[in-house]
């Protein structure tokens, strides 16, 4: 009386896929006399799942090969950053007109931001191809996000915006060097979309772990785009 309905995929002698179905034929009251078997061919599925299931692979294998490429040449890209840096060095010695000065500023806004950009690329990279392993070390949250808050104060200023950093004693056990990249890039984020009001740092106890916010009064992110902010290459 519990008889179902079984499937089974079939590969044929020409090479083409097939579902086999195996349902019970039932009378009118219900009793089971037999068996309907029924073919059904697959194969243009079956072609199609194997291609998409091929093409993730070698998307896989491209993002992996890239990630250990940026990662073993991290050196080489910041050559050229390190000599521009170094070139601003010595022009800030021989510059001495006002006109001079302002252009030098922009350079050096310019070489911080493209920096930032590089270093967070590489930070990513690193530790997607497993080069770079997280250093975990307790450390005070205090210290830190003074810095940040200093570190942005002249951007937020430039933009009419405030910036703030709630005082806290709080000690955590994370990497200090990746957790200051992520609210860096987090806090660059906050400014360039908040285009009135301010931005204010700061971490709250949750049992035994502290949750560190970076609050703004920007637009925020619309609902529709939460769950997929996390994925690669989205904006």
């Amino acid at each position: 009386g519990g008889a179902e309905a079984q499937g089974r995929e079939v590969l044929s002698e020409t090479g083409s896929w097939h579902m086999r179905c195996v349902r019970p034929y039932r009378t009118g009251d219900g009793r089971i006399e037999g068996v309907v078997i029924t073919f059904a061919d697959i194969t243009e599925r079956k072609h199609a799942a194997e291609a998409l299931e091929a093409a993730r692979r070698l998307a896989d294998h491209a993002n992996l090969a890239k990630s250990r490429f940026l990662a073993a040449a991290s050196h080489d890209l910041r050559q050229p950053l390190q000599s521009l840096t170094l070139i601003h060095g010595l022009l800030a010695k021989s510059v001495a007109t006002a006109q001079g000065r302002t252009l030098l500023a922009r350079f050096d806004e310019t070489l911080g931001v493209m920096a930032a950009m590089l270093n967070a690329l590489l930070d990513i990279n690193e530790i997607e191809s497993g080069v770079v392993q997280p250093t975990l070390a307790d450390f005070p949250l205090g210290p830190l996000l003074e810095r940040l808050r200093d570190e942005f104060g002249y951007l937020a200023q430039e933009r009419g915006l405030s910036l703030k950093a709630a005082p806290t004693t709080a000690v955590v056990r994370s990497d200090a060097r990746l957790m200051e990249q992520m609210l860096r890039n987090l806090i660059a984020n906050a400014l360039k979309y908040t285009e009135k009001g301010g931005v204010l740092i700061g971490c709250r106890r949750r049992g035994a772990h502290v949750c560190v916010e970076v609050r703004d009064t920007g637009v925020g992110i619309a609902g529709a785009e939460l769950d997929t902010i996390f994925d690669e290459y989205h904006q």
